[in-house]
């Protein structure tokens, strides 16, 4: 699962503020866009970082047919 977190950066490439995180990419560029009108004489700029949600343990293992002690965490690989 993907989720997208609105951020602005100063113009050190820092991120000096949040404005939240949300479960759809176009929901999270309307906010940057909105966030860049608000400030638009600022020297920093707003983006939009995409983070993986690695999903809950006994879930997975549930999927694939395992016990939680069997997943290997650092090998699983995203299916979509």
């Amino acid at each position: 699962m993907k989720i997208y977190k609105v951020r602005y950066l100063d113009v050190m490439g820092k991120e000096v503020a949040e404005f939240g995180f949300y479960e759809s990419e176009g929901d999270a560029r309307r906010r940057m866009i909105e966030v860049d009108t608000m400030s638009p004489m600022a020297s920093g700029t707003a983006d939009i970082r995409e983070i993986f949600v690695i999903e809950e343990t006994g879930a997975m293992a549930k999927k694939l047919n395992l016990s939680e002690s069997q997943l290997d965490y650092y090998n699983l690989k995203d299916e979509g």
